[in-house]
């Protein structure tokens, strides 16, 4: 792979993507200058265009991209979005593009966040069918040919599977997030709006779907960038309220890393305040729509969030040693009381378990 190959955002990407998908269309080369990004090979259109995200992962980023690479649908293309790091992540990748013509790096300026990354990945994708893989996570060798044959047996817009759960610190898998023995089933937006669960073990918005780009582009739903948390359940949001129908299988091909040291992806006080405001943005959305039941979903997430943010103060005031003002936090903020008594039942079962030695569903196999 030239040089020419591995392309750069420096300055193209301003928000509307135009130049990414003039580059896309092969109406826009590299006339050398730091404007110019890519002039895209004429080869045969990519089945699947696997997006990645990258920020500061450098320690993780080999091992997502190789899953891809490694994958037994090979005509596919790779697009390896830098989202401003300030580690040697884009110097990995594009070692790695000079070994695979598939990848493509792209490095943006400054951080915009996953959802803008994953915008520009749209932007730029020839793929029938566009996919996400964050950098600390990785894929089956057989994903993806699984879940293009699947949603096209279906006929399907969207495909998600289960996900195994892997625990960075030790390496292995710790769990699925959802029961893997069940059917697979199709969904609409009414499944959507009624399974939804903030407080459940397994949420639609931790899934890792594949949609179809003409899909995508007939609908013109995108990611929404003024979160940086739940960009998926916003995505999956704007999917089903278009009229989208999906496909979840039981199947986990998906590795999803656990929040580490080197995983900086854990939930903050912040980020369910981010997550507030963008409910109330599609809350307001949705029923300007006519499509209550999404809003009244939205409204419930709302409730659980709040008492979330009770919830972590009271905890932060715990590990400062204030307990007066956790006992005050808990007792005037009764939305607290349903996180806090979860945490007691989620230990509760973890003690029983290692007492007991009853895995549920876990798996000492080592992966990494």
């Amino acid at each position: 792979m030239a040089d020419a190959d591995v392309y750069s955002f420096k300055r193209c990407v301003n928000g509307d993507h135009t130049v990414a998908r003039q580059i896309r269309d092969g109406r826009r080369g590299r006339p050398g200058s730091d404007s110019a990004v890519l002039t895209q090979s004429r080869d045969t259109l990519p089945k699947v265009t696997v997006g990645i995200p990258v920020y500061n992962s450098v320690a993780m980023l080999a091992r997502c991209i190789n899953s891809a690479t490694s994958q037994t649908m090979k005509n596919i293309e790779i697009i390896v979005v830098d989202d401003g790091s300030t580690d040697r992540g884009a110097t990995v990748a594009e070692a790695m593009a000079l070994d695979d013509r598939r990848i493509k790096v792209v490095g943006l300026p400054r951080r915009r966040g996953k959802a803008h990354a994953m915008n520009v990945v749209a932007g730029l994708a020839r793929g029938e069918w566009l996919a996400v893989l964050d950098a600390e996570d990785a894929y089956l060798p057989d994903r993806l040919e699984r879940l293009v044959f699947e949603a096209e047996m279906r006929n399907v817009d969207m495909v998600a599977d289960n996900l195994l759960y892997i625990d960075f610190a030790i390496g292995r898998i710790s769990r699925t997030a959802f029961d893997t023995t069940g059917p697979s089933r199709v969904l609409a937006m009414p499944d959507f709006a009624r399974s939804t669960n903030a407080y459940a073990g397994f949420d639609f918005g931790v899934l890792k779907p594949i949609v179809r780009r003409r899909f995508i582009e007939r609908s013109g739903i995108s990611y929404y960038e003024q979160t940086r948390v739940a960009e998926t359940f916003y995505y999956m949001l704007e999917f089903f309220a278009a009229g989208g129908r999906a496909l979840l299988l039981s199947a986990p091909l998906y590795k999803w890393t656990l929040p580490d040291a080197h995983c900086p992806t854990g939930f903050r006080q912040r980020d369910f305040r981010e997550i507030l405001r963008a409910n109330e943005h599609f809350a307001a959305e949705m029923r300007a729509k006519g499509m209550m039941d999404l809003a009244a979903m939205l409204a419930a997430r709302t409730r659980r969030y709040r008492s979330m943010i009770f919830y972590l103060d009271a905890r932060r005031s715990a590990a400062e040693g204030r307990w007066l003002r956790c006992a005050a936090e808990i007792l005037f903020h009764p939305a607290s009381y349903a996180p806090l008594a979860s945490r007691v039942v989620e230990r509760s079962r973890s003690a029983v378990r290692g007492l007991f030695g009853k895995p549920n569903q876990r798996s000492t196999q080592r992966i990494l």
